[in-house]
């Protein structure tokens, strides 16, 4: 692991000039509670985060990651490269000290700004400010003689919400000397933990966050997700990732549902609102793909909605009726082509068909 020292190095390395001080300010955010215990203040943090990621890039991720994710986790590291992920790592939670909150055992939620938190320790310190400032083990103490449960890095405010992910893409979005990815990948690197607290595979919630993104891109996410997850330990000095594994089958359930979306779109003769009914359902169920291939799927859906076989014979005898009404010869052929073909009318031989469904109609249901 890196130190602060050689954390401070890799920032005047990597970063832009004007952003290093604001990082190594962040080296000093406190940690304290029951999902940071890797140290009392964030450089330890950062310093896991980097050397996951590394790792990723060796080919290491738990293999309780589903073994298509590890593989989209690997290789986009790999694309964007070491310093990419060490420009982020270093950048994603430089807005945590403009976000904490204290949280009592009392039940007490007491947002602070950063010269808040130096005042609370200065007026708590036997000795002053220098007697806490710095000395992690003191800081410590501090927060359990003062009844704090532990610091969040969330704020609920009078104008509102305030993450600090969400504050940091914020404040470097638009620039041209950060990548674009890297912004994107701060302002959603704590989403996993909304997929582990709902429970299940989350369709809906993949597509709002990341809809529109590429594999690659969403390989990334995966990956800066499950370091920040595997940078974050608990009481027993572990991490925990189970969040980060169910944001994984999520991603993979996605890819099944667009492969499956595209396989159902170019089959025949199905009966397109029950496919489509079908479809709402499997992006609404929490187990999506979790039991079931996308050939099993697909399997199911065709058999449920396949539009029964008729043949041209049958179609012209259903037809007799309405073509001695004045159905036109034209017509005719085209309703023949279509059932025939896709099982169905479209809806243009519909709309030609006037007021002749009336009698269409009918006829054809007799079909089965």
């Amino acid at each position: 692991m890196l130190n602060r020292a050689e954390l401070c190095d890799l920032a005047a390395r990597v970063l832009p000039a004007d952003l290093v001080s604001a990082v190594e300010r962040s080296f000093w955010t406190p940690q304290f509670g029951p999902n940071h215990n890797e140290g009392p203040y964030m450089d330890s943090h950062l310093s896991l985060v980097i050397e996951t990621l590394e790792k990723i890039s060796r080919g290491k991720v738990r293999r309780v990651v589903p073994v298509v994710a590890r593989h989209m986790m690997v290789m986009a590291v790999r694309e964007y490269g070491l310093v990419t992920c060490r420009i982020y790592a270093l950048l994603h939670d430089v807005a945590k000290q403009d976000c904490m909150t204290l949280v009592y055992a009392d039940g007490r939620k007491v947002a602070v700004t950063w010269n808040e938190w130096q005042a609370i320790l200065f007026d708590g310190g036997e000795s002053g400010c220098a007697s806490l400032v710095g000395d992690g083990d003191a800081q410590t103490r501090f927060c359990q003689e003062q009844g704090i449960e532990k610091i969040s890095y969330f704020q609920k405010t009078e104008n509102g919400q305030r993450a600090h992910g969400r504050v940091a893409a914020e404040w470097l979005r638009g620039r041209t000397d950060i990548p674009g990815l890297v912004v994107r990948a701060i302002e959603t690197h704590e989403i996993a933990y909304q997929f582990g607290g709902k429970g299940g595979i989350n369709l809906p919630l993949f597509e709002k966050t990341f809809g529109g993104w590429t594999e690659a891109e969403v390989g990334f996410a995966l990956a800066v997700n499950y370091a920040d997850q595997m940078a974050s330990l608990d009481t027993t000095g572990k991490p925990v990732i189970e969040d980060v594994v169910w944001l994984a089958r999520t991603a993979l359930a996605a890819r099944d549902l667009a492969t499956l979306s595209a396989r159902l779109e170019a089959t025949p003769q199905l009966d397109v609102a029950r496919v489509e009914k079908a479809l709402v359902a499997l992006n609404g169920s929490r187990a999506a793909f979790q039991t079931e291939t996308v050939e099993q799927v697909y399997a199911r859906i065709v058999a449920e909605c396949r539009l029964p076989e008729v043949t041209e014979v049958q179609i012209r005898d259903a037809l007799v009726p309405v073509v001695e009404a004045g159905l036109s010869d034209e017509l005719t052929d085209r309703i023949v082509i279509e059932m025939v073909a896709n099982g169905k009318l479209s809806a243009e031989t519909g709309k030609a068909l006037g007021g002749f469904n009336r009698l269409v109609r009918p006829a054809l249901a007799k079909l089965g």
